[in-house]
């Protein structure tokens, strides 16, 4: 069983590191191979020579739990939901598992469920996992973020269902989960990262001053403020209390601490965002640039860091230097959320002051832009997005462009007869 598992590892090893170049056959050989373990694991479980082997049979159930979730994860790359969901209930229901392995697939199999937007079924999970994983540790007794995540992500769901009952139920839970974890473990990491989410679930009510309060109580080992929780109310004073001298004071405490790097990128992007609030657009811009030029590689900060650069030189009425930087962002990253939201704006910006030449020509290329998108994105999110935007592109650009434009939102549009028939 266990040179098994080396074949199949190195025929993953194998896609992982090219998986452009890896073709039917190769992942038609790993899922293959994944199966053939298992099926040596469910022939020979009862074996004697492994049933009456504790340390056999413990090795063998740790293989077979290891396959099926690199199985899951597999099906879950090509898109095949229903797999998915079948290999992460047989850990621990047909295989054996310890309690990392059975809460580490109870939580795949509740954001399985979350992706396909089956919410009662991701609120089940989400029930019995908190039930069945408490504390929230894992084998080290370390924090498992991702699980003492759930009570704020079922909080996020009944807004997203738009049910205040609901909502205001998995508050109070949120708060009672989070408490019991202070009072059981005081003094502790677990202690202190419940503050944290405790803090959140205020914010999520609306209640600043009691977030605000709870997180400021919130100390590191060396009994400062916990830089995550100063990141958290500085937010809050920069947002919803809409105190950005508060905010940008707070913000450069926190880079004056040297925190980890991904703090360091969130707190350049907002202090930068808040120095522009208040008008003082050159600082706030250089540290945008600044950010931009550190975290490179990273483009999860670079765009918005470059949305914000671009909305400043707007903000000050600087529209051509900032349409010049709205067009970096999509030549740049245009596969981004920010590129997507500047493609319509810019057309539509300019139907507003009346220039019909330039609405005319971005509205161009948005279209270019959205298509370029569903075409080379095909089966992805991003592809969907494009598509969509094509047609909320239709729906709002001025009557006059709306014929010419019809045929390109036809021609993206899985509705393509249902159109052609309102057309006439």
């Amino acid at each position: 069983m266990e040179k098994l598992y080396y074949t199949a590892g190195k025929s993953a090893e194998r896609i992982n590191i090219q998986p452009d170049l890896a073709t039917t056959a190769d992942s038609s050989a790993l899922k293959a191979a994944y199966q053939e373990i298992l099926k040596f694991y469910y022939d020979h479980r009862n074996d004697p020579q492994v049933s009456g082997n504790d340390s056999v049979r413990m090795a063998m159930e740790k293989i077979a739990v290891t396959t099926e979730a690199q199985l899951a994860r597999f099906f879950a790359a090509r898109k095949q939901p229903d797999s998915v969901i079948a290999a992460y209930r047989r850990i621990g229901q047909d295989i054996p598992a310890g309690r990392e392995d059975i809460g580490g697939a109870t939580l795949a199999l509740a954001l399985t469920y979350r992706a396909l937007n089956n919410l009662d079924s991701t609120l089940a999970i989400y029930n019995r996992l908190l039930a069945d994983y408490y504390p929230p540790w894992d084998s080290l007794e370390r924090v498992n973020n991702d699980v003492i995540a759930v009570p704020v992500d079922k909080i996020k769901i009944g807004q997203a269902l738009k049910d205040s009952i609901m909502t205001a139920r998995f508050m109070r839970e949120a708060l009672a989960y989070y408490g019991r974890l202070k009072s059981d473990y005081p003094g502790s990491v677990t202690a202190r990262t419940a503050s944290i989410y405790t803090g959140r679930t205020y914010a999520m009510m609306g209640q600043w001053d009691q977030a605000i309060t709870e997180l400021q109580n919130v100390t590191d080992s060396t009994g400062q403020m916990a830089v995550q929780a100063e990141v958290l109310i500085a937010g809050i004073y920069e947002g919803p209390k809409n105190d950005p001298r508060r905010a940008i004071a707070l913000y450069r405490r926190i880079l004056d601490r040297k925190p980890d790097s991904a703090t360091v990128g969130r707190a350049m992007l907002r202090l930068g965002r808040a120095l522009c609030e208040v008008k003082e657009f050159e600082e706030g811009r250089q540290i945008l640039a600044d950010a931009k030029k550190k975290f490179e590689r990273y483009p999860n900060l670079v765009a918005p860091a470059q949305m914000q650069y671009a909305q400043a030189f707007e903000q000050q009425g600087r529209w051509d230097r900032a349409v010049s930087e709205y067009q970096w962002l999509m030549e740049n990253y245009p596969y981004s959320e920010e590129a997507f939201r500047v493609a319509l704006y810019v057309p539509e910006h300019f139907a507003s002051i009346k220039d019909e030449k330039m609405a005319d020509i971005w509205y161009n290329r948005a279209i270019e832009f959205y298509q370029s998108a569903a075409r080379n994105r095909q089966g992805q999110p991003m592809a969907i997005a494009g598509g969509g935007a094509l047609v909320d592109l239709y729906c709002t650009c001025p009557p006059r462009h709306r014929r010419r434009r019809l045929r390109f939102v036809r021609a993206s549009s899985p509705r393509r007869s249902w159109r052609r028939r309102n057309e006439r």
